[in-house]
């Protein structure tokens, strides 16, 4: 089974989940948050509904530069339930058509995500990796910022979806 078949897996259950949830989104409460500081429900739900075309940027795209991005920005005006789930099925359809035709050799390669100026390294599975070799991965304090582009080290595709801090106070150093 390739990387591509196992994570279709998942993302088909994913997508089903998320579809089911946008179904009972009230048309008549965008505007509608638990607290002052939430995100409307109506902007969470567009959200949700186009999160599968970043993805899709991620195989197609060499890199991204989250500051210069070449892709449009998705629409997160709520105008209704339907067109959410519109929405939802064109951005789910891009990406599962980009997933099962990527190969496991471009599920592993590296992808430099670009934030702001930036470079927020990823690192799933390297908690496993010696305090040692950990610290070799990391700029020293501050330096971050300060790197070209050709000094930043870029991230798996496949695993661009996790958290960028990894476990460890010697290694959850940021800029």
């Amino acid at each position: 089974m390739t990387a591509a078949e196992l994570l279709l897996e998942d993302f088909d259950v994913e997508i089903s989940n998320t579809r089911r949830t946008l179904e009972r989104v009230p048309n008549d409460k965008p505007d509608w948050a638990p607290h002052d500081k939430s995100m409307k429900l109506g902007k969470l739900a567009m959200h949700c509904a186009t999160m599968p075309l970043f993805g899709y940027y991620i195989l197609e795209d060499e890199g991204m530069d989250m500051a210069n991005s070449k892709r449009p920005h998705a629409s997160l005006v709520f105008e209704s339930r339907d067109l959410c789930l519109e929405r939802l099925d064109k951005s789910a359809a891009k990406c599962r058509s980009a997933l099962s035709a990527a190969s496991d050799e471009q599920l592993a390669a590296l992808w430099p995500l670009l934030l702001w100026r930036t470079y927020d390294l990823q690192r799933l599975a390297l908690q496993n990796l010696p305090p040692d070799v950990l610290q070799s991965l990391d700029p020293p304090h501050g330096a971050v910022g300060s790197l070209s582009p050709a000094q930043r080290a870029p991230r798996p595709r496949a695993l661009r979806a996790i958290g960028g801090r990894a476990v460890g106070s010697e290694v959850s150093r940021r800029a």
